[in-house]
C-alpha cells in the first residue's frame, strides 16, 4: 500500500509502519500535512481509523493499476458506498531543468470571459509545483479553471505535461494536459481551454497615461501598479470590463466599461486586468 496516490484534485501519501498500521497524509501548498490519519486493518480487510470507523479504505489492483477505494456512509447514512478514490503513481525520471525553472512561478489568465462565474471569486493565477516524494510530476493549481492539486506527468517532454490518471466513476474527471506555448520570447501556459501569461513580465502602469491595445485574439491585458503611500484614482476609457487585484491576486474591485476606480494607499504592488473588444485601444490614467 505504501506510495503516493492521486485523484483529480488531491494527492496523498501512504506509509506502512512496523506495527501493521498505515499512515495517510495529504499534500497541499507544497508540504505534506502533519495531521496524519492512522489506519488499521479490520476483520473485513478494510483499513480505517478509530476516529472514523465508518470511513474505510482498501487497495485494489485493476487492469494493471493500483487503486485505493474509499467506503463511506451514503444516502441518509443508512448504507455504505465504496468508490475508487485514488490511483497509485509510479516515480518517473526527475524533472528536467526546463520544468524545474517553472516551479513556483505565477501565470495570469488572459482568456477567461469576464462574465465567468469563476472570475467573480477565483484567483486568476496559475502555479506549478512538484511533489518531493514523486519525481517526474508537476502539480497544477489554477482556481480560475477549477484546478486544485491536479497532477500531471512531465517526464516525457519539456513542453507538455500529460494527464495521467484513469480512475473509474468520478475522481478522475476534469483532467487536462499542461502545454507550454512560446509567445513573443516568453513562455505562456495552456491548461485545458485556459491561456495564462507570465506574471513576472506584466508591464507596469505608467504614472500618467497608459495605452493598452487588445489584440485580434481578444486576450485581456494585465498591468502592475507600484506600491503607493497615497490614494489614487484610475480612469479607464474604452474598456468593457476591469478588475483590480492585490499582490496575492485576490479580487478587490471591478466595474464595466469606461469607469473611475478608487485605489487606496497600498504598500505592495497590485494588478489591473482590463477587458476590451478585439483590436480595441484602451486608455488608463492616474490621478493622485
Amino acid at each position: 500500500m505504501a506510495g503516493v496516490y492521486a485523484a483529480a484534485d488531491a494527492i496523498y501519501r501512504l506509509q506502512t509502519r512496523a506495527d501493521g498500521t498505515v499512515a495517510m497524509s495529504n499534500y497541499a501548498d507544497g508540504i505534506w500535512d502533519d495531521d496524519v490519519v492512522s489506519l488499521e486493518m479490520r476483520d473485513d480487510g478494510f483499513f480505517s481509523s478509530d476516529a472514523e470507523p465508518l470511513v474505510s479504505y482498501r487497495p485494489v489492483l485493476a487492469q494493471g493499476r493500483h487503486y485505493l477505494t474509499r467506503r463511506t456512509p451514503a444516502g441518509m447514512g443508512h448504507y455504505l458506498r465504496e468508490l475508487p478514490w485514488l490511483q497509485k503513481l509510479d516515480a518517473k525520471a526527475s524533472l528536467s531543468v526546463a520544468w524545474q525553472n517553472r516551479l513556483g512561478r505565477h501565470w495570469l489568465i488572459v482568456n477567461e470571459p469576464a462574465s465567468s462565474w469563476l472570475m467573480q471569486y477565483a484567483s486568476p493565477s496559475l502555479t506549478l509545483s512538484n511533489v518531493p516524494d514523486l519525481p517526474g510530476y508537476i502539480v497544477i493549481n489554477a482556481d480560475v479553471k477549477g484546478k486544485e492539486n491536479q497532477i500531471a506527468d512531465a517526464s516525457t517532454s519539456d513542453h507538455v505535461a500529460l494527464m495521467c490518471l484513469k480512475i473509474p466513476v468520478a475522481f478522475g474527471r476534469d483532467l487536462d494536459d499542461v502545454v507550454i506555448i512560446p509567445r513573443a520570447g516568453e513562455e505562456w501556459v495552456r491548461v485545458g481551454s485556459g491561456v495564462f501569461r507570465p506574471a513576472n513580465s506584466v508591464a507596469p502602469l505608467a504614472a500618467d497615461t497608459s495605452v493598452l491595445s487588445i489584440g485580434t485574439e481578444g486576450y485581456a491585458e494585465w498591468r502592475s501598479i507600484a506600491a503607493s503611500a497615497t490614494a489614487q484614482t484610475i480612469t479607464l476609457s474604452g474598456a468593457t470590463v476591469w478588475k483590480l487585484y492585490d499582490s496575492e491576486f485576490t479580487l478587490q474591485a471591478g466595474g464595466d466599461g469606461s469607469d473611475r476606480a478608487q485605489l487606496p494607499a497600498h504598500d505592495r504592488p497590485c494588478y489591473l486586468l482590463v477587458y476590451g473588444n478585439p483590436n480595441a485601444v484602451i486608455r488608463v490614467s492616474f490621478e493622485v
